[in-house]
């Protein structure tokens, strides 16, 4: 408008944003504890201080090469990003792999975030089972050990074992470890309560990503 020869217009001014944007819960994967197999599909989901709709974050699995995880929004400033495909169990490497998190605010302010998940494509395997003897008499106490070769699923983890005599599945033959460790196993069954066969055990095995085998031959 004009004001006595004075020409003005209506400004359109500007805010500064000095604070980056930060990650306030999660990330949280679809598996807990996330740890993949082949034909998994990643995703995560998580919450940040600010709207980041424009730009969306952006999320990459670090395998060789990188794939993206796209980014949709689910209001409320969560996020859930998704591979695109699920894995193939080719990716390398295994093992603990950096999921990175890319944040930028519209005023181009960036934080970034690198959580990490566990690739594991391989199925656990039976390193050895060893009774305490092979044959053994009235009063005498089996010891029974196996050694497995990565931490195994279930709270705890443990394998399940079948022992058959003379072929005849025994339902409920070991109780409980004795000891035992992530990876390590020993039972115990006393020869008081075993009638005079021959006795043969296979073991059920699944790891925590659920790569598993079942009837694995045992001592």
């Amino acid at each position: 408008m004009v004001q006595k020869g004075r020409c003005t217009a209506p400004g359109t001014g500007w805010s500064v944003d000095a604070s980056t944007p930060s990650v306030i819960t999660g990330p949280t994967f679809n598996k807990d504890p996330a740890s993949y197999k082949a034909g998994d599909v990643i995703a995560a989901t998580f919450t940040t201080s600010e709207n980041l709709d424009a730009p969306a974050p952006a999320m990459q699995l670090n395998v060789l090469p990188p794939v993206s995880m796209p980014c949709t929004a689910n209001g409320g400033n969560s996020y859930t990003c998704t591979l695109p495909a699920a894995l193939t169990g080719t990716e390398t490497p295994q093992g603990q792999t950096e999921v990175s998190i890319r944040l930028a605010d519209p005023a181009g302010n960036t934080a970034s975030y690198a959580p990490r998940v566990a690739l594991d494509f391989s199925k656990p395997l039976l390193l050895s089972s060893t009774p305490s003897q092979t044959t053994f008499k009235t009063g005498d106490t089996v010891f029974y050990t196996l050694n497995v070769s990565e931490p195994l699923s279930g709270t705890p983890g443990r394998p399940v074992l079948h022992v058959f005599a003379d072929g005849v599945e025994q339902a409920g033959f070991f109780g409980a470890p004795i000891a035992e460790t992530d990876t390590s196993f020993t039972y115990s069954r006393s020869v008081a309560w075993m009638v005079p066969q021959t006795y043969t055990v296979t073991v059920d095995l699944a790891d925590v990503a659920g790569n598993a085998q079942s009837g694995v031959p045992a001592a």
